[in-house]
């Protein structure tokens, strides 16, 4: 059985309305949009203010205020009162225009170093649109991708969103990676905490290896270097007596309720990492909590679904909420294990 955490695991915060919300839309330096037919039109318009080095080119292609609010207005309509959604309109007219989006200033600051120190080349790029698993819960967004003519940094990828038959970025994600951006977020939607047969919470998954030449030595000295050693306590070469090499450990976070007000206490939780056919088969178990400092009693090992023992410290949206974090901290460190052991195998 599976818990997916659906909408509310996807909300981030809009800064200029100062509402929860689960677009991921970040303000814009100026209220002007450039307008664009086709998605080729914009994936070069995107190139062209790159390699002119024109941050305003690339801040003009985020979708305007009025497209941002349609968004808001269609995930949220249902859920506010006319008083509401008035005051979200002005607050979002009032900030949007003169918010400095630090968001798209980093990715277009992150591309010009990237492109410049690896010397890519972006004139032959074409776009096309691909299917990305967030388009389900915001109709009109699409991807787009293009393949890139270098050795390392093969795609290029960026969220589009189609207003007023027009296309516009819609969020900051526009990526030059090693990987396929979105098939790295897909494979992170896919990972999900699971319930094992006593009841109690695991995470069970496998993440690819891009260099499938290395050998299960190379990977195994890859995971026990720093960065990716924290909490290992035994790693295993394949013998006759036991075929598997693995790493094992344990590690633990501090997690918060109520909209991060309250400390909640600490989860520890044991891991391991099994290599396996140019693969990290992984394992995650015995989230154990424990009150430290806090008004809340421990739980000791945490069921998937909220229990009597649960409830009788955590209201059951105080119990979504540390879910909701533990996926969360579960797929970044997933995600940066994968980025790191590609880099250490190199």
């Amino acid at each position: 059985m599976q818990y997916s955490l659906g909408m509310s695991f996807k909300k981030v915060l809009i800064s200029c309305l100062g509402i929860a919300t689960s677009v991921i839309i970040f303000c814009s330096a100026t209220s002007v949009s450039a307008q664009h037919k086709t998605l080729d039109d914009l994936g070069k318009t995107i190139l062209a203010s790159l390699k002119a080095q024109d941050s305003l080119q690339f801040f003009e292609l985020a979708l305007p205020v009025e497209g941002v609010f349609s968004i808001f207005e269609k995930q949220f309509a249902s859920e506010m009162t006319k008083e509401d959604k008035a005051n979200a309109e002005v607050n979002l007219k009032i900030n949007y225009p003169k918010s400095i989006s630090l968001n798209y200033g980093m990715t277009f600051i992150n591309l010009l170093m990237k492109i410049d120190i690896n010397e890519i080349n972006l004139d032959k790029a074409t776009f096309e649109q691909v299917e990305v698993p967030d388009a389900k819960d915001i109709p009109n967004m699409v991807g787009v991708y293009a393949a890139l003519d270098h050795e390392t940094y093969k795609h290029f990828t960026f969220y589009a969103y189609k207003f007023m038959d027009h296309w516009y970025l819609i969020n900051h994600l526009v990526s030059i990676s090693e990987t396929n951006a979105f098939e790295m977020r897909k494979m992170m939607n896919d990972i999900q905490l699971d319930e094992a047969e006593d009841g109690f919470l695991i995470m069970n998954g496998a993440f690819a290896i891009v260099h499938e030449n290395a050998s299960n030595l190379n990977i195994l000295s890859c995971l026990e270097e720093y960065p990716l050693s924290f909490g290992v306590k035994k790693i295993h070469y394949a013998d006759k007596n036991n075929p598997e090499s693995y790493v094992e450990g344990a590690w633990e976070y501090n997690y918060f309720v109520d909209s991060d007000d309250k400390h909640a206490g600490l989860v520890s939780f044991d891991y391991k990492y099994t290599v396996s056919d140019n693969k990290i088969l992984f394992r995650y178990s015995n989230f154990k909590h424990s009150q430290e400092d806090t008004e809340f009693s421990s739980i000791g090992i945490l069921p998937l679904l909220p229990n009597e023992k649960v409830l009788a410290t955590f209201t059951t949206m105080q119990y979504e909420e540390i879910l909701e974090e533990i996926l969360f901290n579960m797929r970044t460190g997933i995600k940066s294990r994968q980025r790191l052991m590609n880099s250490c195998l190199k």
